[in-house]
């Protein structure tokens, strides 16, 4: 008998287990995500804090969900990331260890860090799958000519200034 990906339940209980909210209250944050400075400081502290009242936590993706609440319509992206996020590795434990071998001795701090604190810890990038995410959303919302896109044939007749 086939055994299916054991991970595959886990997935989706996680999955199923990110904060869920219906579209139209999805609607009201959109200012928040794509244009803070159109709103008053405290209307952008307000939608904030609501946000994260939702959301349980930042770090966790939210789904967008019909109203009836019966299907997924997307996922909204985690709205902060953590560097252990982006690069699979436990900043703050390196960074205990490096304090204490500095403190014993500062050459074997430095060693350490050398070996184990590099740049690509600080330049971790957002995961392609939450930017697609986003450029979806916004395309959907029809935020920032997102969702306007058509298939434009361009001559040299047509340019006037070669």
């Amino acid at each position: 008998m086939d055994n299916p990906n054991p991970y595959g339940k886990l997935l989706d209980e996680i999955e199923n287990g990110f904060p869920k909210l219906p579209e139209s209250l999805f609607r009201q944050f959109i200012p928040l995500f794509f244009e803070p400075s159109t709103l008053p400081a405290e209307e952008q502290a307000r939608l904030r804090e609501e946000w994260l009242r939702l959301a349980i936590d930042p770090r966790l993706s939210v789904w967008v969900m019909s109203e009836d609440g019966k299907d997924r319509l997307f996922r909204v992206p985690p709205i902060t990331y953590t560097t252990q996020v982006l690069t699979g590795r436990n900043i703050a434990g390196l960074l205990k260890e490096w304090a204490l071998r500095t403190e014993a001795s500062p050459m074997h701090g430095a060693r350490f860090a050398e070996k184990h604190i590099t740049n690509d810890l600080v330049l971790g990038a957002v995961p392609e799958e939450d930017v697609t995410a986003w450029r979806e959303i916004m395309a959907r919302y029809n935020i920032g000519g997102a969702g306007v896109v058509s298939e434009t044939d361009v001559t040299l007749e047509d340019a006037d200034d070669w």
